[in-house]
């Protein structure tokens, strides 16, 4: 898979973890989402853990790659969110 152009190596842009797990990552600005602060991907495992502004962080589990590569190309994570991954995967809370 390609990277995307908002998704490089860490030390070309912080939105790209570039280790043995391939854990990929992507932050948002208050601009760009006005609740999520961040996902993440670890395609290993198939795990989407989302960040929440107000600190809180869910693990959906059982996500393909192409619902978080979706995510990415999103007019609106918040709106993406809500009707592609709450409520469809399985979740829990980790802080």
């Amino acid at each position: 898979m390609e990277p995307k152009d908002d998704l490089k190596p860490v030390a070309e842009k912080e939105n790209f973890v570039n280790s043995e797990s391939k854990t990929l990552r992507k932050s948002f600005t208050d601009e760009q989402s006005s609740n999520v602060r961040e996902i993440e991907y670890f395609p290993s495992v198939k795990h989407l853990k989302v960040t929440f502004k107000g600190g809180s962080r869910y693990q959906y589990n059982d996500v393909p790659q192409e619902v978080f590569d979706q995510a990415l190309d999103a007019i609106s994570i918040g709106s993406f969110f809500s009707s592609k991954i709450k409520r469809v995967y399985q979740c829990e809370k980790i802080t």
